[in-house]
């Protein structure tokens, strides 16, 4: 699914257990108009993303971070660069040994891997993993519409690919992130925990999911499939992760649908979300994932295009 045409044919998918099944979208001259259409391509992507003409890039971490100085709410708030759970978001310029994020053979990579002995000391600060967190902040933002990307994610235990929505205006209230609109994000691995008394086991490999998150940081409300997915065999699981998919969210003032390979997986009204938003790719490490260390070699998350369309009228 590396190539997918600018202007498409309207498709009729339904997904097994999915009620709310009706045409994909036309996306086209006519209908949704394209406003964001960047495969990763080498010459726009610096080694930080300089100019920030159509990726934006914030994965280092914040220079008063990084001089291990305190950094206040209000930075903390508009500076949206924060570190990972087990990873810290690197680049050449903040890590010289880093090597993620990338270009590719057509992909922008987003990797995760551990950190050399060198490297944990001095770029680290006690996290053994480093990744990349990359955005369209500085440079593309929009309200309402189809954003999609193309990508191919680890199906590794402790890793957490993801696409989202962000919200440009930040604020205390909001925690910076509010609304936050995750398209995908996917647990690389299992979990147990412990459900009336008895272990449970959380096993979301190959299964993306999709989360709106909404309000305030004191009152924070989220609505997911996550505990509705279809069941899978290990070998769908498995198969699912060993190619390319698309990942979409529909955003309409009455709405949110979500989709992947433009079949409609979850949708939930939409409960007021109607300023801009930016899109943002990353890959945490996170014991919610699954066991990192099972996994202790590198993984890559690659990223072929991103992509919007603006509501008809817009």
């Amino acid at each position: 699914m590396r190539q997918i045409t600018r202007y498409l044919i309207a498709i009729a998918a339904a997904l097994p257990g999915c009620a709310n099944s009706e045409p994909f979208p036309a996306l086209g001259r006519q209908t949704y108009s394209e406003t964001f259409d960047k495969p990763a391509d080498a010459a726009r992507f610096n080694r930080v993303y300089r100019g920030l003409e159509t990726w934006g890039y914030f994965g280092a971490e914040p220079i008063g971070r990084r001089d291990r100085k305190k950094m206040t709410q209000a930075q903390r708030v508009s500076s949206r660069t924060w570190p990972g759970i087990l990873n810290i978001n690197v680049d050449g310029d903040y890590c010289p040994g880093a090597t993620t994020p990338s270009v590719a053979d057509g992909a922008l990579r987003i990797d995760a891997y551990r950190f050399t002995p060198d490297d944990a000391v001095s770029c680290g600060h006690g996290k053994p993993w480093a990744s990349a967190y990359v955005s369209s902040k500085a440079s593309f933002a929009q309200t309402y519409g189809y954003f999609e990307i193309e990508a191919k994610i680890p199906c590794d235990p402790g890793r957490w690919p993801a696409f989202w929505l962000l919200p440009v205006a930040k604020t205390p209230e909001n925690g910076g992130r509010l609304a936050e609109i995750d398209v995908f994000e996917h647990y690389g691995g299992t979990r147990t925990v412990q459900s009336q008394g008895k272990p449970y086991v959380i096993n979301r490999v190959g299964q993306p999911f999709s989360t709106l998150h909404v309000g305030t940081v004191k009152s924070e409300k989220a609505f997911s499939n996550a505990q509705k997915l279809p069941p899978r065999t290990k070998e769908e699981r498995i198969a699912f992760c060993q190619t390319s998919h698309s990942y979409g969210v529909l955003w309409t003032p009455a709405e949110f649908r979500f989709y992947i390979d433009r079949v409609e997986t979850f949708r939930t009204p939409n409960p007021g979300v109607d300023d801009p938003h930016y899109w943002v790719l990353n890959m945490d490490i996170s014991k919610s994932a699954g066991d990192p260390g099972l996994m202790p070699g590198p993984s890559r998350y690659e990223i072929y295009a991103v992509r919007a369309w603006a509501l008809p009228g817009r």
